[in-house]
């Protein structure tokens, strides 16, 4: 999934890729970017795995992340984390979730929101900084068996962004990239 920086739902494969697991170690040059990471993964997963793939796109439900009415309400970043301002996030027996976000841009955030919405999320705020800001909410089905979350726990994802950042969710039909899966390797080849 991080080899071609999409969602799980993207990649159609073998219905093994859903359960099987693997353990790859390789060393990577200080300095690398993530877009030459992610090409190096792809040219491990074709030597170890023999993988053939190619790229779709397709019509499907995507996210637009915009500033709600009434305008945003995060700040712009104090730049490095520095005590009470790290980065973390809680989760709470009930699914509520706290997270605290430092020096992120909204193209990180949007990345991040496509993973917890499932599905994926481009930046249309047109913010251009780096910002620092919590977001609090309940995650549907995070509750810990006997201790369901009750209707008072707090707001949706959807919800949270909308009250506590000034910012919304657009639901529409947008292009998706898919990666198909030829062939796959179901045991890798040694170093």
């Amino acid at each position: 999934v991080s080899a071609f920086h999409i969602l799980p739902e993207q990649i159609s494969g073998p219905a093994w890729l859903d359960g099987d697991r693997f353990t790859v170690s390789a060393k990577v040059p200080l300095g690398t970017t993530p877009e030459q990471l992610r090409l190096m993964q792809q040219n491990l997963l074709e030597d170890r795995f023999k993988l053939k793939w190619r790229r779709e796109e397709k019509q499907a439900s995507v996210s637009k992340l915009a500033i709600a009415k009434g305008g945003s309400k995060i700040n712009s970043s104090a730049g490095e984390p520095s005590g009470n301002q790290e980065p973390g996030a809680s989760v709470e027996p009930n699914g509520r979730i706290s997270a605290r976000y430092v020096n992120l841009s909204m193209e990180e955030f949007a990345a991040i929101l496509s993973r917890l919405v499932r599905q994926p999320v481009t930046d249309a705020t047109g913010l251009t900084a780096k910002y620092d800001f919590t977001l609090s909410w309940v995650m549907d089905g995070m509750a810990l068996p006997g201790s369901a979350p009750s209707r008072d726990s707090g707001p949706t994802i959807f919800a949270a962004l909308q009250e506590q950042l000034g910012l919304k969710l657009e639901q529409k039909k947008g292009p998706v990239d898919r990666i198909l899966i030829d062939h796959i390797d179901k045991m890798p080849s040694e170093n």
